[in-house]
Formats: C-alpha cells, structure tokens, sequence
C-alpha cells in the first residue's frame, strides 16, 4: 500500500457447505488464489452457519469437526495464517448440568486438528454468546499455543455482558 499499511485479505469464499460440497468450486477458486496470490496474512472465514461443535449429538459434531478440516485443508493449501469459525452455541449453554461433557467433547474434536493443522492458527468468533464463559474455559482446558479468539465486537456489544469482560 501506498501508505505503508499492511494488508491481508479474508477469504469468504468456503463459509457454507454448498460451496465446500462442490470439488470443482474448491478447486478453482483455490488455484485462482493460487495464481494471484495473497499477501501474508491472509485470513479464512471457515464453514460457520452449519458448525455444532458442543452439540449432544456424536453425528453433529462429527460432520462440524469434518467441515472445519475441510476449510483448514484449503487454509493449509493457500498458507493462510487462520481460519475463524463460530461455534454457535445458545447462550443458555453454560448453564446446563451437562455443560463440561459438551465441553469435554467439544475438546476430544479440536485436539486432532490443532496437531494436524499446526501452521493454521484456529480461531474460535463469538456470535450468539451471552458472555465470553465458554470460550474461557474452553481454551483453559485445551491449553493449546494454536487456538485463539476473534473477538466481534459488534456481537459482544449487544450481548448481556459489557465488551471489556470479552477481553
């Protein structure tokens, strides 16, 4: 840039399941980035609208778990820096009985990926939170150096918890 700024794009073309369904789809739009090239430290929006990780159910999580390999394996491929993902949790959550099961569990899925996808950095992005609770505990119980959180301020703002408590 002409002012000196740093600059990185977003990538939001792999945020839905139709377009990740589509080989053909993934495949051009990765060799066209490909081709162009990005500027280091490009990001990815990864697959979101679809994604459970805390949900009850093992096939649930399971396909979640499977979709954000698939985005990471794109990230991977193009040498992005992150991909950030929503987790999509009810803000009631943390307050059921079973709450550190879900987050057992939630664990038990994104260990693997954080081994295998150690050059992409996983970030998890608040959106439907009432607080930030849930992530807190869960990267205190992941304790993993390639986790982070991308904090939407926006979201946050309209959450019953005053954003400097997100931070």
């Amino acid at each position: 840039c002409s002012n000196g700024a740093d600059v990185a794009y977003e990538i939001t073309d792999f945020m839905d399941s139709k377009g990740l369904d589509d080989r053909s789809y993934v495949v051009s739009r990765v060799n066209k980035y490909l081709e162009i090239g990005l500027p280091a430290g490009s990001i990815m929006m990864g697959a979101f609208q679809d994604l459970s990780i805390f949900s009850r159910d093992d096939k649930i999580r399971y396909i979640s778990f499977g979709r954000m390999r698939q985005c990471l394996r794109i990230a991977q491929r193009l040498s992005l820096e992150m991909v950030i993902f929503y987790v999509n949790a009810p803000s009631y959550l943390v307050e059921v009985p079973d709450f550190e099961d879900l987050l057992q569990k939630a664990c038990d899925g994104l260990i693997p990926l954080l081994q295998e996808f150690h050059s992409v950095k996983i970030c998890l992005e608040n959106r439907m939170e009432s607080g930030p609770r849930l992530f807190f505990e869960l990267f205190e119980k992941l304790n993993h150096y390639n986790i982070g959180f991308s904090l939407n301020y926006c979201r946050a703002a309209l959450s019953s918890t005053p954003p400097e408590k997100w931070a």
